[in-house]
């Protein structure tokens, strides 16, 4: 559904449409993971189910940050936080392995271009907690990568950057 409402100029009913799929994911969480005691007594990872729903609503909200509406970015990254706080949604396997990156890009993309001013506060948050679920992946492998790829600076910006970017000692 995301795909035909993404085009159009209809703030209101994208709104509705993003708290919808929030909704979902809060209160059916178990429809994507379901209770495992075994999973969590021996701490594997927990299984996920209906998997291609979950990715889909995943990637409608990463895509509506390629959009300019301040207020639906706003809400998205609440939800999104909403989510990490109340079901450790940056942990699950399935958003690290698959979406974690992306996001954190797309993210860290809109702060260097500061197309959303307003909301650097909840958007720097977001990346905080989503770099804090592994500091030393996001450190070594993840700001190498951005820095290489990273559209928006100069080289010269981008060899101060790595040469002057020392990540704190993560124990």
């Amino acid at each position: 559904m995301y795909p035909i409402l993404a085009p159009r100029d209809v703030p209101d009913i994208k709104a509705v449409f993003f708290e919808l799929l929030y909704e979902i994911l809060l209160n059916n969480w178990r429809f994507f993971f379901p209770a495992n005691i075994l999973s969590h007594m021996d701490e594997l990872d927990e299984p996920i189910e209906n998997q291609n729903e979950f990715t889909a609503i995943m990637m409608a909200f990463g895509q509506s940050f390629l959009q300019p509406d301040l207020t639906i970015f706003k809400n998205n990254v609440e939800y999104l936080e909403s989510l990490n706080s109340k079901h450790k949604l940056y942990s699950k396997p399935q958003f690290k392995s698959a979406m974690l990156y992306q996001f954190l890009h797309l993210l860290l993309q809109v702060l260097i271009q500061r197309s959303h001013g307003l909301l650097q506060e909840e958007i720097c948050c977001c990346v905080y907690n989503m770099a804090a679920v592994d500091f030393n992946v996001f450190h070594r492998r993840f700001m190498t990568d951005f820095l290489q790829r990273c559209e928006g600076i100069t080289e010269e910006q981008r060899v101060e950057i790595a040469t002057n970017y020392k990540p704190d000692q993560v124990r």
